[in-house]
């Protein structure tokens, strides 16, 4: 069960991981009701949920299945003097967005939601972690509160050049072992080499058993004779809300049409 409780954004508030998660606020420069604008990330335990970003504020939130409406703006039991964007608020218009469903208990001894499920997980041994305006709900098997990183976040390479990806322990910096990336199996040091033999988006995400998956890393493999460089557009345009592949410039790959999911 995912235990949030409401938080003002900030770019310079560090939210740390906890079981049950109270996230530090940090009192808005405004006393007004300001949008936030926050990259949300949700995986649950067996796909990413939703990736993207989000314009929220906080607001009154009906939630099922007793169809409960609460305010959701960071005064909940006067934590906040004044209203602003919560990571309940971001659930719920991305939710609302983007066809996925969420519920929850309303607790009065929290003047707060319990979350019980988003989209088909419930109950999963969910937490979340937030850094600035960057917050991930997510899922896993065994409640054990390990999320992955994975980096570099972004790769050009030609065909049958090394990719090479690094899988860390979120929390604590460390290597992680046996996690799979792709096709490949991260070793001791947490790395992982790929190489593909044909141009095209490639969308990486490392995952292992009892862990939350890491975001999506994209790497972009380019024709062996093209000379082209690619732009910001050929890796933001290539991924869609669910950290998939969606499409991406074919004339960025020097090669023919490529696009739609793998």
């Amino acid at each position: 069960m995912v235990h949030i409780v409401m938080a003002f954004f900030h770019p310079h508030a560090l939210i740390t991981l906890l079981s049950l998660v109270s996230l530090i606020f940090i009192q808005p420069s405004t006393q007004n009701r300001l949008p936030a604008f926050v990259h949300l990330r949700i995986e649950g335990v067996n796909e990413t949920i939703f990736s993207g970003d989000i314009e929220t504020r906080g607001h009154d939130v009906t939630v099922p299945p007793y169809n409960v409406t609460r305010h959701c703006d960071g005064t909940n039991n006067n934590r906040n003097p004044s209203p602003g964007a919560t990571v309940t608020s971001a659930l719920d218009d991305a939710a609302r967005y983007n066809g996925f469903g969420w519920s929850g208990r309303w607790y009065d001894t929290f003047d707060d939601f319990f979350i019980t499920s988003i989209g088909s997980d419930s109950d999963s041994g969910g937490h979340t972690r937030a850094t600035g305006n960057d917050v991930l709900i997510g899922f896993d098997k065994c409640g054990k509160h390990t999320f992955l990183k994975m980096e570099p976040n972004r790769q050009t390479v030609r065909v049958n050049e090394p990719v090479v990806v690094r899988v860390t322990n979120g929390s604590t910096g460390m290597p992680i072992s046996g996690a799979r990336v792709g096709t490949a199996t991260t070793g001791d040091d947490g790395r992982a080499t790929l190489i593909y033999s044909t141009p095209g988006p490639q969308i990486l995400k490392a995952e292992k058993y009892c862990t939350v998956r890491s975001d999506k890393a994209v790497v972009i493999v380019l024709a062996e004779n093209t000379a082209t460089e690619v732009g910001e557009d050929a890796f933001s345009s290539s991924v869609d809300v669910h950290g998939e592949i969606s499409a991406v410039s074919s004339s960025a790959l020097g090669t023919g049409d490529i696009g739609g999911e793998l």
